[in-house]
């Protein structure tokens, strides 16, 4: 491994569409949950101007009103423009019940009760791809790259929250550029801070 080299981070703020339709398909995982601890429920969020696509599949032993926690999620972010409000908004659903033969599948398992063993032979059904690390660098333990990146964009959400800019939506990303030397942080080498306005 290279001992000096350029690291960079991004973050984005709770109203990126990425971040938001996290933040709607997670609240929609979150009322299942609190329904049903054990529940089982896949659901992915798009959205456009003006426009929010909902596509979940689920057990169909709860009750969770979609368009309403999406609503909820998108007037909360803060995004009030004539165009993409959360009182306004098309909200498009593909809603599908999982098949009985999966939901049985699926062994409630208490994790406490299991032994190590008996944990490692439970199989994987979804996957996901991770980045990062934990280390000394920050008292975060994140990287000095992605710590600043974060500090950045919670600052950029607050000013536009507490209406010190009232010009500034939701949507805003940062980026930190962190040079290294002997791999350890030498200096910051970029910093981009990507604010959009309503």
């Amino acid at each position: 491994m290279k001992k000096d080299f350029l690291f960079t981070s991004e973050s984005v703020t709770e109203g990126h569409p990425d971040k938001l339709c996290d933040k709607i398909s997670d609240a929609i995982v979150d009322r299942f949950l609190l329904q049903d601890p054990y529940a089982k429920i896949i659901t992915e969020c798009a959205v456009s101007t003006g426009i929010v696509f909902l596509a979940a599949r689920f057990e169909p032993n709860a009750n969770v009103d979609f368009t309403n926690i999406a609503r909820q999620v998108i007037d909360k972010v803060g995004y009030d423009q004539p165009d993409f409000n959360g009182k306004t908004c098309s909200i498009l659903t593909s809603l599908k019940a999982l098949p009985t033969a999966s939901i049985h599948n699926f062994a409630e398992l208490d994790e406490q009760k299991l032994s190590d063993a008996e944990i490692e032979q439970i199989t994987v059904r979804d996957q996901v791809t991770v980045f990062g690390f934990a280390c000394n660098q920050t008292p975060t333990l994140m990287p000095l790259p992605i710590h600043l990146a974060h500090k950045l964009a919670r600052q950029l959400s607050a000013v536009k929250l507490q209406k010190k800019l009232g010009y500034l939506s939701p949507d805003g990303k940062t980026q930190v550029g962190i040079e290294y030397r002997e791999r350890k942080p030498y200096k910051i080498h970029s910093i981009s801070i990507i604010a959009s306005q309503k």
